[in-house]
């Protein structure tokens, strides 16, 4: 910082002036004290004995060898190594836990130390809830609402559907139209009398009047 020309960075401006202050000490302090990236390692669950430690360097030869020759006695042999150390690294967690439980005051205390200890690293940890209870209620209420506004609507109606099928549904409420022949059909069928209502009407005119009329009733 002494050795630096500190003149260079005077401005007419107090705020270009700081700007050039700011950016040439972080340069300085950069270049005086670089970063450096620091490979952090994991500490071992287990102990690193010496047999685990031959066995490490046998797995790291053979994956070597079956690197550069590629072929299936290098790969047997890399495998075979491999489940070995794994088998050695198992049973010097278990000779540690062991020593532990042996060594523990509350032997129960100290089993549920090594489950929540082994479980911890395996579980994922749980985030706190993204929506509240009426906002899922919502969603859920909603959805049959969403599926129709989504759905192509049909150009015709469910009273049209009904008026054109021929299947008739005896227990259904909708009123199926009355046909022409239908009309008709009934009136044939009523007993002829000359007998007069009210109206001075008889069935045997109302007959002959139901053809002339048949397309107003329906």
């Amino acid at each position: 910082i002494t050795l630096f020309d500190w003149t260079t960075i005077l401005a007419p401006q107090a705020e270009v002036q700081y700007n050039n202050f700011h950016n040439t000490l972080m340069k300085i302090f950069e270049e005086s004290f670089p970063e450096r990236k620091v490979k952090v390692i994991e500490r071992k669950k287990y102990k690193y004995t010496k047999s685990i430690k031959q066995l490490k360097n046998k797995v790291d030869a053979a994956g070597t060898i079956y690197r550069t020759k590629k072929d299936d006695n290098s790969k047997k042999l890399y495998e075979a190594l491999k489940n070995k150390l794994r088998e050695c690294i198992a049973e010097s967690v278990k000779s540690g836990n062991n020593k532990k439980l042996k060594s523990a005051v509350n032997k129960l205390q100290g089993i549920w130390q090594l489950i929540k200890q082994e479980t911890s690293k395996k579980s994922p940890k749980a985030t706190g809830a993204t929506i509240t209870a009426d906002e899922m209620n919502d969603y859920l209420t909603s959805i049959g609402n969403r599926i129709q506004d989504a759905a192509q609507r049909s150009p015709h109606e469910s009273i049209d559907l009904l008026k054109h099928t021929n299947i008739h549904v005896t227990n259904s409420m909708y009123l199926y139209q009355v046909t022409e022949d239908e009309v008709i059909g009934i009136s044939k069928k009523l007993k002829t009398k000359y007998s007069r209502d009210i109206h001075g009407m008889t069935v045997a005119l109302l007959k002959q009047i139901v053809p002339h009329v048949s397309h107003v009733l329906c």
